[in-house]
């Protein structure tokens, strides 16, 4: 060990990684300025008072070290302690001052988001519903607009009702369907990932219960989807439920997000796009391809706690 890292000995990594970071930011500024007054440390010739413009002396830094030594190893609880207590006394405070039920806007109109008394309720109650769960998602690309919007269409619960023309029953001398009319255009501007088979595969593997072998697929934009009697009701009535289940089935998504919502970030000049999305399952967003699984995150601590 030097003489410059020895009273850190004791810390954790973490406090380790923001002190460099510090020391870091100041010798970056340090090394501007002497570039902007032509100040190296081959030379002679400057004026010494130009080193006293910016400088770091060995003692200030060692003390600093120290400093941050002493005030980690004051930080930390003993053993024993009540901290229960201690938390209870530190949010009781502001706790009285926010007695409004309070929403504010995350950067993107009408995305709220609850805060104050409610909010500090879901945290210490440790609900596992709270009323508005937000998932921010980076993305592997984040400087392709054109990519966000494929993404989000993948995340977002997209309705067969929703890129559909028309579903209405057929009724023919000796057969009576469902005919689903896809609407191409609209799944083009969506940027969804979704055709007649694949919708196919979704009424199948939703709850009304249909086989494949009651599904027809007429190429690229007509399902039709044929009703089978059953001892409980007749062929009409099957025929008017599936019209009324279908245009709900979900066709791309996650199910248990209502919608997500592109946000810009202006930084140096240049537009960096994520995803808010308004849901849980942040498992599912995580294991989205396109999403950066490792940055995401959520402000539902039950979910976040029992994925770590």
């Amino acid at each position: 060990m030097t003489a410059y890292n020895w009273p850190l000995y004791f810390v954790s990594s973490l406090l380790l990684q923001e002190i460099k970071k510090f020391i870091r930011t100041m010798s970056e500024r340090i090394k501007k300025t002497r570039d902007k007054y032509g100040i190296n440390d081959n030379g002679t010739t400057e004026p010494k008072v130009l080193y006293q413009l910016d400088r770091i002396t060995p003692t200030q830094l060692e003390k600093f070290l120290e400093t941050c030594r002493d005030k980690y190893m004051r930080a930390q609880m003993e053993p024993g302690s009540a901290v229960g207590a201690l938390c209870a006394q530190s949010i009781g405070e502001p706790g009285t001052q926010m007695t409004l039920k309070t929403f504010h806007f995350a950067g993107v109109a009408s995305m709220n988001i609850t805060l104050g008394v409610p909010r500090i309720k879901e945290i210490i109650n440790a609900s596992k519903n709270i009323s508005t769960p937000i998932i921010t998602a980076h993305l592997d690309i984040e400087d392709d607009a054109d990519f966000a919007r494929l993404v989000k269409g993948r995340i977002e619960k997209t309705l067969l009702g929703e890129i559909s023309e028309y579903i209405e029953e057929v009724f023919l001398p000796d057969d009576c369907f469902i005919l689903v009319k896809l609407s191409l255009e609209r799944i083009r501007l969506l940027r969804l990932e979704v055709n007649a088979e694949t919708v196919r595969y979704s009424i199948c593997m939703s709850k009304l219960r249909v086989k494949p072998a009651d599904i027809a697929v007429h190429g690229e934009a007509v399902v039709c989807v044929s009703p089978r009697e059953n001892n409980k009701s007749s062929m009409y009535y099957v025929l008017q439920s599936l019209k009324e289940e279908l245009p709900k089935v979900v066709v791309q998504g996650i199910p248990e997000v209502a919608r997500a919502v592109i946000h810009i970030d202006e930084q140096k000049g240049k537009n960096k796009y994520k995803l808010l999305v308004e849901g849980d399952n942040l498992r599912a967003v995580m294991a989205t391809h396109g999403v950066n699984g490792s940055r995401a995150t959520s402000n539902n601590t039950y979910e976040v706690r029992v994925l770590t």
